[in-house]
């Protein structure tokens, strides 16, 4: 993340990984803590630094520059395309840098929750992005933050956006599935039911006890886990 990795380092791995073509990931503009340490240098996260012994004022050569953290990292973005984890925090122009550098986002709708993002940054602003060019797929970013410890599903974060009230199947589904396979380099068409394709795989839920209302109401707003009818 840009609140515990330089920007000098982030330069150096990502020309590596374009030399190389190897795909990077990071997260980025999480927390609240990462915004302040971003912008002034100061906060928490420099308190730890401190305290640990290992605070070097070199840091603020790349820090403290009033920036936000995506504009922070945009000429690192501009490289080589990343996939960035979370994206909590999104302002106007960061949405414009991402589409810009051709920035997947992986949102964490559970972890967001856990952590209670929305309290520092309001709701995430993933329909924002969507509608802007972003390729927004959906993550579970750890078990820690899980209300499934049994399992690790994107399928349980579409439900808990649905349960929040965004009731777009082909959204959904979209960040579920193909708009992952894009963010991974992986052919959408895997991911897909249409005639001539081959999908990776294909799940099933039980919906025998189906409340009132249609199929895709049902599927999220049951607990029910997902059974692998095939998986190549």
């Amino acid at each position: 993340a840009p609140n515990t990795v330089d920007l000098g380092v982030y330069r150096a791995v990502t020309h590596a990984a374009t030399q190389l073509g190897i795909p990077m990931c990071t997260h980025l503009a999480e927390t609240i803590e990462e915004r302040t340490f971003i912008a002034t240098g100061t906060g928490p996260q420099r308190d730890m630094l401190e305290r640990f012994g290992v605070w070097d004022d070199a840091i603020l050569e790349s820090i403290a520059m009033g920036k936000h953290p995506i504009e922070h990292l945009r000429p690192v973005l501009a490289m080589h395309p990343y996939l960035v984890a979370h994206v909590n925090d999104a302002d106007d122009q960061g949405i414009q840098t991402l589409q810009s550098t051709n920035t997947s986002v992986a949102y964490c709708p559970r972890a967001s929750a856990y952590f209670g993002a929305a309290e520092h940054f309001g709701s995430h602003r993933y329909r924002d992005m969507l509608d802007a060019g972003v390729n927004v797929c959906l993550g579970t970013d750890s078990i820690v933050n899980l209300d499934t410890p049994d399992r690790i599903s994107v399928l349980d974060d579409m439900r808990l956006l649905a349960q929040q009230g965004d009731s777009d199947p082909q959204r959904l589904l979209a960040m579920g599935t193909i708009n992952g396979a894009k963010a991974l380099g992986l052919d959408p068409q895997r991911f897909m039911l249409a005639t001539g394709h081959q999908p990776t795989g294909l799940i099933a839920l039980d919906l025998d006890e189906m409340d009132e209302g249609d199929v895709w109401s049902n599927a999220m707003h049951q607990i029910s886990p997902p059974c692998w009818l095939f998986l190549e």
